[in-house]
């Protein structure tokens, strides 16, 4: 068996590498839970209902045939017809400021009365806000774009 000797100054450069690894890996078991769990993936949260509901508009969008005339009326923060049946605008299309819908380049206030194209949602179909609990139990219904050829 033989003996090895180690000198002095090598003994204690291992020493300091180890001590220097120990501090490494303290170092990132300190900082490596708040930086994972900043990396980690949450849900956004939904936005705010504006009172006005949309459905985003496909590019390939076809309108649907069916026709509601009533007249605007903002209740319980919603936009919708004075009879309660809850209007889903194509979101590129409509915008809202709190006192003026504008539907494909046309203004309308609340009160205004309105022809819209549209229908009752097909199964599965979504739109890009919750629609408000507020809005009531009225009949929904997707506005339709106007046909390219008005546009």
């Amino acid at each position: 068996m033989s003996l090895i000797v180690v000198p002095e100054s090598a003994s204690t450069l291992g020493s300091v590498r180890t001590r220097e690894r120990r501090a490494l890996v303290g170092l990132i078991l300190i900082l490596a839970p708040p930086l994972l769990t900043a990396c980690t993936a949450t849900e956004p949260a939904p936005p705010e209902p504006t009172g006005l509901v949309t459905y985003p508009l496909p590019e390939d969008w076809v309108g649907m045939a069916g026709l509601k005339v009533g007249t605007l009326a903002f209740v319980d923060n919603c936009v919708r017809f004075d009879d309660g049946d809850i209007p889903v605008f194509p979101d590129k299309l409509t915008t809202w400021d709190g006192t003026t819908l504008t539907f494909a380049g046309e203004e309308y206030r609340m009160g205004d009365e309105i022809s819209l194209g549209g229908g009752s949602p097909v199964e599965g179909a979504t739109v890009s806000i919750p629609i408000p609990k507020t809005c009531g139990n009225g009949i929904v219904i997707i506005v339709s774009p106007p046909s390219r050829a008005e546009r």
